[in-house]
């Protein structure tokens, strides 16, 4: 239990989610002491704090799968996720699909692009940052959040190179 004021009332101003639990009051005078029934205060807002998980972390290879998995701070909780992804301009999306994990399988050029969740919630949505999706020759995961497909024989070249000319000399 935590006092807060002495005083006949008690004002919340700026009201955040923070201030979600159980109030009451004590009174008392000179013979007795008495307690308020208990009210519960339950702060209800939209998504924040959208963030991806990106699992495995580390490299992949092409071919290899990878989840993206959305999570989100809201109350009433998240109904609803939505993914999307981004190839164009920063104000063009299309739908991926509905749910909290995005299972991308056997990656391939064609899952180049920037990739959101939304989640919503009866009192609003949120959307995460971007997780790039780029082909080149393999997958790198940078902070967690950013997610580059790389495709190709780039890497072998640059690998194979020194060994031939080596082997040739």
């Amino acid at each position: 239990m935590t006092y807060l004021t002495q005083g006949k009332s008690y004002t919340l101003t700026n009201i955040q989610p923070s201030h979600s639990g159980e109030y009451h009051c004590r009174a008392r005078n000179g013979i007795s002491t008495a307690w308020s029934r208990v009210v519960q205060l339950d702060v209800q807002y939209a998504p924040v704090n959208v963030r991806v998980e990106v699992s495995p972390p580390g490299s992949l290879a092409e071919g290899s799968s990878v989840n993206l998995t959305c999570s989100s701070e809201a109350n009433p909780a998240v109904d609803s996720y939505t993914w999307y992804r981004r190839t164009g301009p920063p104000n063009s999306s299309s739908l991926v699909g509905p749910g909290q994990v995005l299972f991308l399988a056997s990656l391939d050029p064609s899952q180049t692009g920037h990739y959101l969740c939304q989640a919503s919630n009866s009192l609003g949505e949120d959307n995460s940052t971007l997780v790039e999706g780029e082909m080149e020759d393999e997958i790198e995961i940078h902070h967690g959040l950013i997610l580059h497909v790389l495709i190709g024989v780039k890497a072998l070249a640059v690998l194979i190179l020194p060994l031939v000319m080596v082997w040739a000399w």
